[in-house]
């Protein structure tokens, strides 16, 4: 079990990606980002 969360490395460029949405569409990052930029969480529904 992880006991120390490591620091985020903040600043770096993703890499291109397309991810499925639940419906089987495809979406492509360059599509999903805006002035602000982009958020991403990659989140778990089966803890606790």
């Amino acid at each position: 079990m992880l006991l120390d969360t490591p620091i985020g490395d903040f600043g770096w460029k993703a890499p291109h990606f397309t991810l499925s949405d639940p419906d089987g569409q495809d979406d492509e990052m360059q599509a999903q980002l805006g002035e602000q930029g982009l958020l991403i969480a990659f989140i778990c529904n089966h803890c606790h």
